[in-house]
């Protein structure tokens, strides 16, 4: 330190400010390499208070100062552990599903079991947490209780900065899905989420049964069951057909499916009942003819093909704990692809590929196969890799023109282009996936797409995202195809009901409910009228 002393007095603020950061350069960098560097970069603004704390408690003698900056970095070191353990132990972030499920289903002699078996690893990241910290607070208050060093720095550039700083400081703390990651509200609401969980579970395997006891009362087998069957259902996310190039869209986001539009019949007026995933995702395989959906609708299309011996595959790219907890987790078996919840998801759908070329070799005669994409969920920009960033500001094609003329902003157009680029790759993964069912062998096979809701992005407002006041929010596209089938082409103006979804793969199993009363299946016979509800006016 004596060479420290005889530094220039600018040189040695500049080095006490680098310092003060220095336990905010550790939260980042932490849980960057750990596995999130969206959530680090966050976590990181939120403990810059403790910057503001420890420059206090160097430069007061006060003992109040010094204990809240120990303990303020305490807490965010120890959060900080914790987030990225869960990351290098099982590469997903703490909310994810199966990390939620797995501490809910744990039980005391199975904690204890854990904590014994990685005891190393917890007890190495214990002393060198303890050590940094110790060894930060001994060098801050040893060498820094100097008042000179205490002025602000008041030249501009110095100024900007600790401007720009506070003011991702503040912003961090006023946007809440930011400071939802904050040590205190994190942790309360982790705590809700595990108890709301064992909660749900209860009620979901109560569900599960009623669903199993109903499918075995009322489940008939018609003329058309054959005894080898591969169905595939893909439901993906976010994808309004007013952005499908199969369906007019001017530029061309579908040109793989475009190749094979001979082989399926595709509707480009397809209509979601819900504008939002899990409320969709009730009426798509639960009983949509219900006019209130909800946990307790007592049939489901898993539950029929389960009883008539179908094994039930459920691959996700989807965290999502209420809907692995409903459906997912009633399924034979369930594959979780995706690792990390929320927006900042980086997984791409095409990991699911392996999963389901494993499904589709499963030497089982009969197998229902539903694959839940995370398709065009916003942020619209991680759902493609850059290969497929194909629009942007210099396409300057007729689209941009028309959303100029609407005046649109200039950020929902990018959102736009970011949104067209999503549907692109979504258009190759599904065609994988359909050529993958193609090279499989079974007496009979079926292969479904849609939408589980749409989403507004510039089509009538300055908006991107989910949308329950525009038909952009609601209109999907849906593809269907199945072994001689005599109907193709793309019906562009004929509306159609999604929630149709669970009785059309069930006549197509050759399997119907003996107490249903409605026979015509509205996707297949086209003298049915559907009329959407305008749930968006």
């Amino acid at each position: 330190m004596r060479r420290f002393n005889q530094l220039p007095i600018d040189i040695k603020r500049w080095f006490f400010a680098f310092y003060l950061l220095l336990p905010v350069l550790i939260v980042f960098f932490t849980l960057g390499f750990a596995g999130s560097w969206a959530d680090s970069f966050r976590l990181a603004f939120l403990a810059m208070p403790g910057a503001w704390l420890c420059f206090k408690a160097s430069s007061k003698s006060k003992l109040f100062w010094k204990i809240s900056a120990v303990v303020w970095w305490l807490i965010f070191f120890l959060h900080t552990t914790l987030l990225s353990l869960s990351w290098w132990l099982f590469n997903s972030d703490a909310e994810g599903y199966l990390i939620v499920e797995s501490i809910a289903n744990t039980t005391f002699n199975e904690s204890l079991e854990f904590m014994q078996q990685h005891a190393g690893l917890l007890g190495l990241l214990l002393l060198c947490f303890l050590t940094t910290l110790g060894l930060y607070f001994l060098v801050l208050f040893k060498y820094f209780d100097q008042s000179h060093l205490h002025i602000y720095p008041m030249h501009v550039v110095g100024r900007s900065i600790l401007g720009f700083l506070i003011l991702l400081c503040v912003v961090s703390y006023m946007l809440k899905p930011s400071f939802a990651l904050h040590p205190l509200p994190y942790w309360h609401g982790y705590y809700g989420k595990i108890k709301d969980f064992q909660l749900r579970i209860l009620q979901h395997q109560h569900i599960h049964e009623i669903w199993t006891a109903n499918a075995e009362k009322r489940l008939d087998k018609s003329k058309q069951f054959t005894e080898q069957q591969t169905h595939t259902v893909v439901l993906t996310d976010s994808i309004t057909s007013f952005n499908f190039g199969l369906c007019g869209y001017p530029r061309n986001t579908t040109p793989e499916l475009s190749k094979r539009s001979e082989q399926f019949k595709v509707f480009c007026r397809g209509y979601s009942p819900a504008s939002s995933t899990i409320q969709s995702l009730r009426y798509l395989f639960n009983d949509g003819t219900r006019d209130v959906m909800d946990d307790q609708a007592p049939e489901n299309i898993m539950a029929y093909a389960k009883a008539a011996g179908f094994k039930v595959y459920w691959i996700s790219n989807q965290d999502d704990v209420y809907i692995s907890s409903l459906f997912a987790n009633y399924a034979d078996k369930a594959v979780f692809i995706n690792k990390q919840s929320g927006r900042s998801s980086r997984s791409l759908d095409e990991n699911v590929l392996p999963a389901y070329k494993i499904a589709l070799d499963d030497p089982e005669p009969r197998k229902l196969i539903i694959l839940h994409l995370i398709g065009s969920h916003p942020n619209y920009k991680l759902r493609y890799p850059e290969q497929f960033s194909k629009f942007s500001d210099a396409t300057n094609d007729e689209v941009e023109k028309k959303l100029e003329q609407k005046e649109i902003n200039h950020f929902i157009q990018l959102k736009r282009n970011e949104y067209d680029n999503s549907i692109l790759y979504q258009d190759w993964i599904v065609s994988k996936l359909f050529d993958l069912l193609l090279s499989t062998h079974a007496d009979f096979r079926s292969f479904t797409f849609l939408s589980d809701h749409g989403n507004q992005v510039g089509h009538e407002i300055n908006y991107a995202g989910h949308s329950s006041n525009t038909e952009a929010g609601y209109r999907v596209p849906i593809l269907i195809w199945y072994d001689q089938m005599p109907l193709k082409g793309i019906s562009s103006q004929r509306p159609v009901d999604a929630s149709e979804l669970d009785r059309y793969i069930l006549h197509l199993m050759g399997l119907h409910d003996r107490l249903e009363t409605q026979e015509k299946v509205c996707w297949i016979d086209q003298s049915c009228n559907f009329i959407p509800k305008l749930l968006w006016h």
